[in-house]
């Protein structure tokens, strides 16, 4: 028997099903491409494919043939693959990287559909719920799932997970002393699982639903970078240097570009106001891109006027380049058809450049909605420019230092804080500066 994931009817009245095997294996293959660059692709690849495990049942099939008008999502098809990674690897006795790898896989299959609660409105925890829950058909969607997923597949899959979570634990290990910033990290790690799930499940879905295959996007963005740098090193070298706060400005942004090619980490441009951050900390984020392979470049900043205005130079300065995306409130969109694109590339954030808001950046971290969760797998593997962070609002502190420590440490992002006047940050490190002589420029 052939078991369906979703089905959609065509312009002249055909029926087009989509087999489960189809979907979690298009949702898998997405996750562990949003998850190479953390070195957590097969951690992703497994997630994905149990995401839907709850989908081999006649239930759910009775359900997506008869157009049931039960609320959406009713059938539970999610705490089967749950139940399924935690009884067959978290056991009494098992490896301590067994245990905590299928904590983290489980808890991105049970919250593809909305974050689960650690203890719920009635008392229960919510992992163990979804594994104990008695009026789950969880035998027969074992059985059928097998048919397409040997088990001994699954268990290659799980082992080579178990050795990704356990370097990124152990990355965590080596950079927290504490063990509650150890364990808030591990939730940010658990959530970036999550994030890559809900992209595949999300993309395979509405490439399906839109007859077509999800856009492939590149991978080696070397040449691009280096395009667009080109762009930006020809205005800038129309830019005059006459006079001594002209001369200055070419010495940050000639001292930038020159250091880009220092390893990724976390960095401190502090400059004067008037000494041309922008340009300088895009010409770093360019070259530093191209230097060591990195997916995007985030420029993010609190205030969304000046990302208004510094949107509209950055365009300028990389020749209207086509995959830049602005995502804040000032958006204004004139038809219905560019709110609908606008907010589906808002949704993904798999644009090449985005300039977003303080605020979205710590949605994609924090906050609960699945379309917030869904954008957090786009931060890996990125330069991230944070201009004004002297406004970082105080009580965000805590959220947005462990944010960008994770980043860094575990998903291979650059993080560069510019400012004329720079907060004190409690991080693991120190982050190096920039600029060699920062009382000078003054």
């Amino acid at each position: 028997m052939t078991y369906y994931a979703h089905m959609r009817e065509t312009d002249d009245g055909e029926i087009i099903r989509q087999s489960v095997q189809s979907h979690i294996t298009g949702c898998a293959q997405r996750a562990a491409q949003c998850l190479n660059a953390a070195g957590l692709a097969d951690t992703g690849y497994l997630a994905g494919l149990l995401h839907d495990m709850g989908k081999y049942t006649e239930e759910f099939q009775s359900y997506l043939s008869s157009g049931d008008s039960r609320k959406r999502g009713s059938v539970i098809h999610t705490f089967q693959g749950c139940r399924y990674i935690m009884e067959k690897f978290h056991q009494s006795g098992s490896e301590p990287k067994m245990i905590i790898a299928s904590e983290l896989i489980a808890f991105a299959i049970g919250s593809h559909h909305g974050l689960l609660d650690c203890v719920d409105s009635g008392r229960r925890l919510g992992l163990r719920y979804r594994c104990e829950k008695s009026d789950v058909p969880y035998k027969e969607a074992l059985s059928s799932f097998s048919d397409d997923i040997p088990s001994d597949y699954i268990d290659r899959l799980f082992a080579a997970a178990a050795e990704e979570t356990n370097r990124i634990v152990g990355r965590l290990d080596e950079t927290y002393q504490s063990d509650e910033d150890y364990a808030f990290e591990t939730g940010l790690l658990a959530r970036l699982i999550l994030s890559a799930v809900i992209e595949g499940d999300r993309r395979d879905t509405a490439a399906f639903m839109m007859g077509g295959a999800p856009r492939a996007l590149p991978e080696d963005m070397t040449a691009i970078w280096k395009e667009r740098l080109a762009f930006l090193e020809e205005k800038l070298a129309g830019f005059p240097c006459g006079t001594p706060v002209a001369k200055a400005r070419r010495t940050i942004s000639e001292t930038c570009r020159e250091f880009a090619d220092r390893a990724p980490g976390i960095y401190r441009l502090n400059v004067p106001t008037g000494g041309g951050k922008t340009y300088a900390s895009l010409r770093y984020a360019l070259r530093h891109a191209a230097e060591h392979g990195q997916r995007r470049i985030f420029y993010i900043i609190p205030y969304n006027t000046i990302l208004d205005q510094n949107a509209a130079d950055i365009r300028a300065a990389l020749n209207n380049y086509p995959s830049i995306l602005e995502h804040h409130a000032n958006v204004v969109l004139a038809s219905e058809e560019e709110q609908l694109a606008y907010r589906q590339l808002t949704e993904r954030w798999d644009s090449d450049i985005i300039l977003t808001s303080l605020v979205q950046f710590l949605n994609a971290c924090y906050a609960a909605p699945n379309t917030d969760a869904r954008r957090m797998h786009a931060l890996t593997n990125a330069v991230l420019i944070f201009d004004e962070i002297q406004s970082l609002p105080k009580h965000c502190k805590t959220l947005f230092e462990r944010a960008i420590t994770f980043l860094s440490a575990c998903c291979g992002c650059t993080v560069v804080l510019c400012t004329a006047t720079q907060p004190q940050m409690d991080l693991p490190r120190v982050p190096r500066e920039l600029m060699p002589d920062v009382s000078g420029l003054y």
